[in-house]
């Protein structure tokens, strides 16, 4: 391994999608629907509530915009 060098893998086991979120605080722009979170797109600043949907258990993000 290289020196300084950090594994992905080890970063997602150890930091939680909604620290991220909070960190760059877009967590208060998002609702929890169960285990999930949706709100609108922090990249193209839509205004539909469901465009950028986190899924905490898979941790996984999605959006449904047409910003990159």
């Amino acid at each position: 391994m290289q020196k300084g060098f950090v594994p992905f893998a080890e970063v997602k086991r150890a930091v939680s999608l909604e620290a991220v979120l909070e960190r760059y605080e877009l967590l208060p722009s998002l609702t929890r629907k169960g285990m999930n979170l949706a709100g609108p797109c922090p990249f193209c600043k839509g205004s539909s509530g469901r465009q950028f949907q986190v899924r905490s258990e898979e941790r996984r993000v999605g959006k449904e915009c047409r910003s990159r």
